[in-house]
């Protein structure tokens, strides 16, 4: 369901879905884990992805990333 600029719904970019996508397979992810699973730095990933899934509501930190309940309803809409 993207966009002919690549955005999917609800302004995401397929990075973030990624990471959410990552979170909801495995609980809860280190920022190391994250970079692993993604191939994006450490800091790109602080900076790009994490900043934007924290304002939405889809992600939070305490002490490791874990996807919230909005943001695994949010990845049940994109991917159906």
């Amino acid at each position: 369901m993207q966009d002919q600029h690549g955005i999917l719904p609800y302004g995401l970019v397929d990075i973030e879905v990624q990471i959410l996508s990552a979170l909801q397979k495995r609980g809860s992810c280190s920022l190391q884990m994250l970079s692993a699973i993604t191939g994006m730095s450490r800091q790109a990933i602080q900076l790009e992805a994490e900043n934007n899934l924290l304002r939405k509501g889809f992600m939070e930190i305490d002490g490791k990333r874990k996807i919230t309940s909005k943001g695994t309803e949010m990845l049940k809409t994109i991917k159906a």
